[in-house]
């Protein structure tokens, strides 16, 4: 029977193994809702973060909700979801129910100068107003602003706009799953928005930096100037660099985490090839 050096196989199964951990520290935040149960949550409920610190849910104004419920993603990621029902349409900052993450926009890396990407699996309810899927929970302060205007898909950091208001108009189809994405890069401080994985905009406003505060609290769910959200998330992320089209493509259809899938494969690989060098009997 052919042998396969190990020597031959561990260079490769340590090179993986970076390879995974360097994807795994580029994630900041992923929320699957997986770790709540369903039914309505009260505020003050944690948001298991799978990569770092926990989320903790708002309530709102009384009316508003927010209710764990079995995802209805397509392709298959199944487990839960995250709807946000607000008092009403326009209710934003404490007002409206959304996952105040526990980090600024600056320590996520959602910056106007900074590369990232911002990502989540959405079933917008409707096409009314502001629907922000990340922004600020800060009234007093000009607020990061990514999810719909008017129906369009909308990004910005207060004031570098790309959406409805800037001429591009990207119909994010409510009623229906569909995965967004939201890239910023440093080099040119160019956002690009993302739809099923198709770049439908940008890289656009470059030179521009917006000027919101970067300091101000991190939420998903609101943003200043009006925007609740009213509709389900799943599969919610943030990366702390500026993914590629590709990536974006495996990060929404690939389960579980990509670095996790990748060393599952590289160790049932390696478990293969040791198998393999045993002599026949």
């Amino acid at each position: 029977m052919k042998t396969i050096k190990l020597s031959l196989i561990l260079p490769g199964l340590a090179l993986a193994l970076g390879m995974a951990s360097a994807a795994k520290a580029a994630l900041v935040i992923h929320y699957s809702f997986n770790g709540n149960s369903a039914g309505a949550l009260a505020g003050g409920t944690t948001i298991d973060n799978l990569v770092g610190a926990d989320g903790t849910f708002t309530s709102g104004l009384a009316g508003g909700s927010g209710t764990i419920v079995a995802s209805g993603v397509p392709g298959g990621f199944g487990g839960n979801a995250l709807r946000l029902t607000p008092n009403a349409d326009g209710d934003e900052v404490g007002n409206a129910p959304h996952i105040l993450t526990g980090f600024t926009a600056a320590a996520a890396g959602i910056t106007g100068s900074a590369s990232y990407t911002a990502m989540a699996w959405v079933n917008f309810a409707n096409a009314t107003g502001d629907n922000m899927i990340f922004g600020s929970n800060d009234g007093g302060t000009d607020a990061l602003h990514h999810g719909s205007r008017n129906g369009n898909e909308h990004s910005g950091h207060w004031g570098d706009d790309i959406g409805p208001d800037q001429g591009v108009f990207i119909n994010t189809l409510p009623g229906t799953w569909h995965h967004v994405a939201y890239t910023n890069d440093s080099a040119t401080f160019a956002q690009s928005l993302y739809f099923d994985g198709v770049l439908v905009s940008g890289p656009g406003a470059a030179g521009a930096t917006g000027s919101m505060n970067i300091n101000a609290p991190l939420a998903i769910g609101t943003s200043r100037n009006g925007g609740s959200f009213s509709g389900m998330l799943d599969e919610v992320r943030v990366y702390n660099t500026l993914l590629t089209q590709s990536e974006i493509q495996a990060a929404m259809n690939v389960v579980p985490e990509p670095a996790t899938a990748t060393l599952a494969g590289v160790l049932g690989l390696a478990g293969l090839m040791l198998r393999r060098r045993r002599p026949a009997h």
